[in-house]
Order: structure tokens, then C-alpha cells, then sequence
């Protein structure tokens, strides 16, 4: 008989504390009205985009693995970019990285994380490779800019610095601050 007694009190005081907690408990808010904002209209996959200058002469073509465009942002998100730059000598650069975020109103990409830039080997001068973090490109103006720690190397050499420019049309890359170099005699 105790027993009856003891479970009748604790049963009604669970159902009580689950009946106030269920009255008591925040509604789910409701969805954000700019969810819609952040969904992507079209996405790419193995893409290829080609870019002209105003004079028909190739500008660039960007190659990823996926790309989700956002209209409300005005952005493709890109996947393992490579931006292919032709200079106005006609050397080609590569730049690449894991992530991209391209921004069409204002003709840049901006690669993140590890960005390794290339000039392949031509007759006339040895192959170049840069590797930098975060490199915003003008695709416009073919002009890319970095603040973090850089270094470019060749066969004869290696310079290193903290921040870069580089200026794919004229084959010019400019070092900011610090910048060190060590050269082998031929």
C-alpha cells in the first residue's frame, strides 16, 4: 500500500513539470525574411569562364570546380579557382587557390587561403612561382595585391616580403614591406 501512496504524489508531479514546461517553452523563431538573400539562384560545376577586353583581346579565363552564385550579393563563391591572365607580351599567369569570391559589379577576385601564382617557362625567361595568402585581383585592370607574407622563387633565386603587387599585364611584381632576396650567381 505505501507504494501506491509514494507513486500517485510523483507521477502527478512529473506530468506537472512536463505539462509547465511545455506551456513555458519559447515558439521556434520564424524564418528570416533574408534567407532567401542567401541561397544561390545557380551553381556551376567544371566550369570555364572567359573575359575580353573592350578591344577583343583575352583579359582572363577562370576554371573551378564549383561555383554558387548569389544574385542578392552580387558574388560567385568559387571552389578551387584558377585564374589564367595573359600579359600584354603574351606570357601567360596562373594563379590559384582553394576558394574564391568573385564579385562581378566590381570586376575582382579575391582567393583565400594558400595562393600560389605562376609564370610558366618561356624561351625567353625562367619559370616564376609566387606564393602568397589572400590575393584580391582587378580582373579589369589585371593588377592583384596581397598584404600577407609573400615570396617568389626561380632557379636563380628567392625574394620574400610582406605584402606584393603584381601586374600581370606588364609582367611586374612590386614587394612591399621588408623585402628580402637571396640570388645564386650563374
Amino acid at each position: 500500500m505505501k507504494r501506491k501512496g509514494i507513486l500517485y504524489p510523483v507521477a502527478v508531479v512529473a506530468a506537472a513539470v512536463a505539462l509547465g514546461l511545455l506551456l513555458t517553452r519559447e515558439p521556434a523563431p520564424p524564418p528570416r525574411e533574408d534567407a532567401a538573400a542567401e541561397r544561390a539562384d545557380y551553381f556551376f560545376e567544371g566550369f570555364t569562364t572567359t573575359t575580353y577586353r573592350e578591344d577583343g583581346q583575352l583579359r582572363g579565363v577562370l576554371h573551378g570546380d564549383r561555383a554558387y552564385h548569389y544574385p542578392d550579393r552580387g558574388e560567385l563563391e568559387v571552389e578551387t579557382p584558377m585564374m589564367e591572365v595573359i600579359s600584354d607580351r603574351g606570357d601567360l599567369w596562373l594563379s590559384s587557390a582553394p576558394f574564391g569570391l568573385a564579385r562581378e559589379a566590381e570586376g575582382t577576385l579575391l582567393l583565400t587561403e594558400e595562393v600560389v601564382i605562376q609564370r610558366p617557362a618561356t624561351a625567353a625567361r625562367p619559370r616564376l612561382t609566387v606564393e602568397t595568402r589572400d590575393l584580391l585581383m582587378d580582373t579589369r585592370e589585371g593588377v592583384a595585391t596581397s598584404d600577407a607574407p609573400s615570396r617568389a622563387y626561380d632557379p636563380g633565386g628567392i625574394v620574400s616580403s610582406r605584402g606584393l603587387t603584381i601586374h600581370f599585364h606588364d609582367d611586374r611584381i612590386e614587394l612591399h614591406d621588408n623585402a628580402r632576396g637571396r640570388y645564386e650567381a650563374p
